[in-house]
C-alpha cells in the first residue's frame, strides 16, 4: 500500500490570547483527498499523539466547501482526529511523502520536535517528499542536512506577513514564518493574498495558505509519478 504522512498540531489555544486554536480543518482534507484518490494510505501523526485539535473558525459554515462537509460527516475520516499517531509510532520507510498541515497551532508545537524533523529527513533521503502548507510550513525550519538547513536556497513559501495582518493574529506570533524563513536563507516566494499559490523546488512543495492544500497534492502527486 501506497501511504503519505500528514503531521497535524496538537495546540489548542493562542499563548497570549484567550482564542481557540488547532488544525485548519481544509488544509489536513484537501491534500488527504487527493492522496485517498490515488489510491493512498494516509497517517496523521502528531507531536504528542492522540487527539487533534481544530480550530473552530475553520469548520464555520464559509470556511467549508461540500467536499470539505463530506469528509467531517466522514466518521471514519474524523477519528483520525482522535486518534493520530506518536512520532514514536511512526516508520518513516514506508511513507513516500511528510505534509506538515497548518492552523496557527502548529506555530508553537512543529517548529522545534526533532523526531518530526527526523522523520521527515528520513522520508527525504529515501527519495521521498517533504510538504508543507500555510502555517504548517514551520515544521522546515529546523529541519538540517549534513549541518544546513534544508531549505537554505531554496525556493519556498507559506503564510505571508501581510496576510498574518490581515487576519489580524500579527501581535499575538511568537515568531512570523515569512521572516523565519528569510533569516534562514530561503528564497520566500508569495502572490497575492488569500490566493492559491504552490512552490515546488526539487522534492520541496510548499503552499502559501488555507487555498493551497490542493495545488500542493498536485505538485506532491506529480514528483512521485516520476520517481
Amino acid at each position: 500500500m501506497k501511504k503519505a504522512l500528514i503531521v497535524v498540531t496538537n495546540h489548542s489555544k493562542y499563548e497570549s490570547l484567550n482564542r481557540a486554536t488547532g488544525a485548519w480543518f481544509s488544509e489536513v482534507t484537501h491534500f488527504a483527498k487527493d492522496f485517498y484518490d490515488e489510491g493512498y494510505d494516509v497517517d496523521f501523526v502528531s507531536p504528542n499523539g492522540g487527539y487533534i485539535p481544530l480550530d473552530p473558525v475553520s469548520i464555520q459554515p464559509e470556511m467549508m466547501s461540500r467536499e470539505d462537509w463530506k469528509y467531517y460527516t466522514d466518521h471514519e475520516y474524523m477519528n483520525k482526529f482522535g486518534n493520530s499517531l506518536s512520532p514514536d509510532e511512526v516508520n518513516s520507510n514506508e511513507y513516500e511523502v511528510i505534509y506538515f498541515a497548518g492552523g496557527h497551532g502548529a506555530v508553537w508545537d512543529l517548529k522545534d520536535n526533532t523526531q518530526l524533523n527526523e522523520i521527515a529527513l528520513d522520508i527525504y533521503n529515501n527519495n521521498g517528499v517533504i510538504s508543507s502548507v500555510c502555517h504548517g510550513a514551520v515544521g522546515l525550519l529546523n529541519i538540517k542536512k549534513e549541518e544546513d538547513y534544508i531549505v537554505k536556497g531554496k525556493n519556498v513559501t507559506g503564510f505571508t506577513n501581510s496576510e498574518e495582518e490581515s487576519n489580524g493574529t500579527t501581535d499575538y506570533m511568537p515568531y512570523l514564518l515569512e521572516d523565519e524563513f528569510k533569516n534562514i536563507g530561503a528564497q520566500f516566494k508569495k502572490e497575492e493574498d488569500w490566493s492559491e499559490f504552490a512552490v515546488t523546488d526539487g522534492r520541496i512543495v510548499t503552499g502559501q495558505n488555507p487555498q493551497s492544500g490542493h495545488a500542493v497534492a498536485k505538485e506532491v502527486l506529480n514528483i512521485i509519478s516520476k520517481n
